[in-house]
């Protein structure tokens, strides 16, 4: 059976949020209530840390590889020494710019090969 609304339209605006702000919000208090708090920001740093690559490196974005998030340590790693050598040089950049994105304090990013 289909359900018909008894109430006029105009009396209840369908507005949608515009952000994903507010679902964010939300997925950050469940976690935190699951004891899963540091494991989403591990997962947030991440993603935001991909992102970043991305952006910073677009045409190389592929030489690099997020593998962590733990204790302020972000650890990338690069699959040759000139790859190293250029994230190694941009990395005060990232670290910055990640630590705005998300909100944590990043120490330091771990670079391997």
């Amino acid at each position: 059976m289909l359900y018909k609304n008894n109430y006029n339209q105009n009396e209840f605006p369908q507005k949608r949020p515009q952000h994903n702000s507010n679902f964010q919000q939300l997925i950050e208090i469940a976690a935190a209530k699951l004891g899963m708090n540091r494991e989403f920001k591990a997962i947030k740093v991440c993603q935001a840390a991909r992102q970043s690559l991305a952006a910073l490196f677009p045409s190389q974005s592929q030489n690099y590889q997020v593998q962590s998030f733990q204790n302020g340590i972000l650890k990338i790693t690069a699959n040759s020494a000139p790859a190293m050598q250029q994230l190694f040089t941009r990395q005060h950049q990232l670290i910055e710019e990640l630590s705005q994105k998300t909100g944590e304090k990043i120490s330091q990013i771990k670079i391997t090969n």
